[in-house]
């Protein structure tokens, strides 16, 4: 097995809508997740690298700029992760139909490095290997590598299965490479908090950052593979708050290689101790600032509390009626579920920064002019959305602004006269705002 006769394809089709923004972009020491990924898979010496996306397909894109790469879009990545598989293989295959295998990997697996692939390619290279595949405390699970031997069953997955029923299916043939630091995914606002409080434990504790724990009572499901150990009754989130390990925190394992015979790992999270805080630089309405936060600090609570821009309000707080809506490097986020720390170097605007002095934006002008308000208390969120709005041109007609502004509510009923502002304000300004 030579690596130019080996294609790499990383999986980053999904929305990751628990989040509250594409998971993908989320950045780890200044680096988006998918462009550390893609380096990483580069790094390796394979061709082609085909990275797969489906949801935010153009700002991960953008995102990947400069590097070489081949991007396929999945259309259908909202029916589950194999149609990115098919995707992404018929690609690479298209690209390099001689390959010989594929290593699949996913995006938010931070702890997995080019080593960590370098060690399954060698799997791959002995003689006879045809399935080789990450362990972790006691589980299969990416970085995985596939024989063309497998190729046309790969295609041939449904939504239900996922890559692990191929693992499960051939278990006698997988050669198993001892990876602890691919346990570590990154799969909702929790498991970042959790990343964070690692990090945050690895400045304190002697212990090794690649010491991962194995629960010795977990449950072993029909394939001999680990079931969730929250399966008695306990919700994942209820598991994070009564299970800790100190100086330590993993991740399950990643989604991509759920079945319905053999599922992820959960995580196991250190308490954090109160005094612990991250920096986190954060540069607000063109100025730069370095805060020490709780991991756990969301940006919205970061803004108001730490530096004292209250425009930004706090409505529902779970990410539903926009009133929160700030502009992080022009896209418009609910910066209620966003951890500050995931933004670190990012820029972000408020609605503070909107107006110059005296002179008011061309948008909040409008909102003036007819009336788009009653209380106020959501019209912050309403102008940055709507700033938004005619930057990503989806202003076309009453009704394109309707749905794209149907993400900020207004309880008072203002919405016929916030139509009518967004109109004005595109055609006074040539939609140049």
């Amino acid at each position: 097995m030579h690596k130019t006769r080996t294609g790499i394809i990383v999986l980053a089709a999904g929305a990751s809508a628990r989040m509250g923004m594409p998971k993908q972009l989320i950045k780890i020491g200044g680096t988006s997740l998918i462009r550390r990924a893609a380096q990483t898979a580069i790094a390796t010496g394979c061709q082609p690298v085909v990275i797969v996306t489906g949801a935010n397909a153009d700002l991960i894109a953008g995102e990947l700029q400069g590097l070489e790469i081949a991007v396929t879009v999945n259309p259908h990545w909202q029916t589950g992760m194999s149609a990115s598989i098919r995707t992404g293989l018929d690609a690479l295959l298209r690209m390099a139909p001689e390959s010989e295998g594929v290593l699949l990997m996913v995006a938010d697996q931070p702890g997995v490095t080019s080593g960590s692939l370098e060690e399954i390619l060698a799997g791959a290279a002995r003689p006879g290997s045809k399935l080789v595949a990450a362990r972790f405390n006691d589980t299969w699970g990416t970085p995985a590598w596939f024989a063309r031997d497998y190729f046309d069953e790969l295609k041939q997955l449904n939504s239900q299965g996922g890559a692990k029923s191929l693992l499960v299916r051939y278990r006698d043939q997988v050669l198993a490479i001892d990876l602890p630091e691919a346990a570590l995914d990154l799969d909702t606002p929790e498991d970042v908090a959790a990343y964070g409080r690692h990090l945050a434990e690895r400045q304190h504790s002697p212990a090794s950052p690649n010491f991962i724990p194995t629960d010795p009572d977990r449950v072993v499901g029909p394939a001999g593979i680990p079931e969730p150990l929250w399966s008695g009754g306990q919700t994942r989130r209820q598991f994070i708050a009564n299970v800790t390990v100190a100086g330590v925190s993993i991740a399950a394992a990643p989604s991509f290689f759920q079945s319905a015979s053999a599922a992820e790992v959960p995580i196991v999270s250190a308490p954090l101790n109160e005094t612990q805080t991250v920096p986190v630089r954060l540069k607000v309405n063109g100025t730069e600032q370095t805060l020490q936060l709780d991991p756990r600090v969301t940006l919205l609570d970061a803004l108001r509390e730490r530096m004292g821009l209250t425009g930004s309000k706090k409505g529902c707080d779970h990410g539903q009626c926009g009133a929160c809506t700030v502009l992080v490097n022009g896209r418009r986020i609910n910066s209620c579920l966003a951890l500050a720390v995931v933004h670190d170097g990012d820029e972000i605007t408020t609605i503070e920064s909107l107006a110059k002095g005296a002179e008011l934006h061309p948008m909040q002008t409008a909102f003036l002019e007819h009336d788009g308000f009653q209380c106020g208390y959501c019209t912050p969120g309403q102008i940055c959305s709507a700033v938004a709005l005619l930057k990503e041109g989806h202003a076309n007609t009453d009704a394109e602004i309707r749905e794209w502004m149907s993400g900020n509510l207004c309880r008072c009923g203002a919405y016929s006269n916030i139509v009518s502002a967004i109109r004005d304000a595109k055609s006074k300004t040539a939609g140049a705002i």
